[in-house]
């Protein structure tokens, strides 16, 4: 991949992180505990595949790209 596209890619996948703090904030304020754990699950499945999934391939190729994640 060229660092073009990947820079392209990095930018894409820290522009979901919005997205995913409004998953959290929505989450956290259910009172049900078992269904509250259940999306707490799901929210940390997508965390998971957007780091080792994009994050990780890109900063390995292009590690300088570290930093825009941390």
């Amino acid at each position: 991949m060229d660092e073009a596209t990947a820079r392209a890619l990095m930018e894409a996948v820290l522009s979901l992180n919005a997205a995913l703090g409004e998953f959290d904030t929505v989450i956290t304020k259910m009172t049900d505990l078992e269904e509250k754990q259940v999306w707490i699950q799901k929210l940390g499945d997508l965390l998971r595949l957007q780091y080792e999934g994009f994050v990780q391939p890109i900063i390995r190729e292009f590690p300088d790209m570290g930093r825009s994640w941390a």
